[in-house]
């Protein structure tokens, strides 16, 4: 298992981006396959200026699932408008397009690649295949959800108030609360899996030895690894995505 810490990580830049070149838009990748991380998926944290305005239409070739960590961002996805607030998850599947994202204010996102990223932005469809909406009325669309909206587990375990946000063949991405002094088994046998801790602090013992995982950082825990037990050192919420191991 491995902790990562953010800004630890030096930014991927994409050289044919304005946002990407003169720093409004800073991107993260926590985990890549291309230094080494999983087939199954990798990670991207972003944080983007208020006021940033991409006006391009974009869609990707695989899954995407993103976390709002901070802030609010309006999206314009085929006639359909949502603010992206903190809190808020995402969903967006295969082809599905969004035409403009504002940077209402200042804000940071997570989001995960289902299988994981070959090339630094191969993902990202052409223009020529994103086509007009209005001749593509059944095309998919992003999916978003609140943690309100959504009931927890009734199998979860006590101090553990766990809501799976979207699952997918590809994906269960999830949103975690425990309570201070919790010991949670979170840990899923021949999975990826990668928290994000958004408040408080954990321990975490495992096959490989054991960690302390502070507020903003993140948990990798391979499919080939277990790890025996997640302490809740204060009043813990986690964001948790996990994928069938490559």
């Amino acid at each position: 298992m491995q902790v990562i810490d953010p800004d630890d990580i030096e930014p991927t830049v994409n050289l044919s981006s304005a946002e990407h070149r003169d720093g409004r838009q800073v991107h993260r990748r926590i985990l890549s396959r291309l230094r080494g991380g999983p087939a199954s998926i990798d990670i991207g944290f972003n944080r983007s200026a208020a006021g940033l305005d991409y006006a391009m239409p974009y869609a990707y070739n695989r899954d995407e699932y993103c976390y709002t960590a901070a802030g609010c961002a309006r999206m314009q996805s085929d006639g359909e408008v949502v603010d992206f607030a903190a809190g808020l998850f995402m969903w967006r599947p295969v082809g599905a397009a969004t035409q403009r994202f504002t940077v209402t204010s200042p804000y940071n996102s997570i989001c995960a690649f289902s299988p994981a990223r070959t090339e630094a932005w191969g993902h990202l469809l052409p223009q020529t295949q994103i086509g007009d909406p209005a001749g593509m009325p059944n095309r998919p669309r992003p999916q978003f959800r609140n943690p309100a909206d959504v009931a927890p587990l009734v199998t979860t375990e006590p101090g553990v108030m766990h809501r799976v946000m979207f699952d997918t063949p590809g994906m269960e991405f999830s949103h975690i609360v425990l309570t201070s002094g919790v010991r949670a088994r979170l840990s899923e046998t021949h999975r990826d899996q990668v928290y994000y801790l958004e408040a408080g602090a954990l321990f975490v013992s495992g096959e490989t030895g054991a960690a302390d995982v502070d507020e903003g950082q993140f948990l990798f825990v391979p499919a080939d690894e277990n790890f025996d037990v997640l302490e809740a050192k204060s009043d813990s919420t986690l964001i948790r995505w996990s994928t069938p191991g490559a």
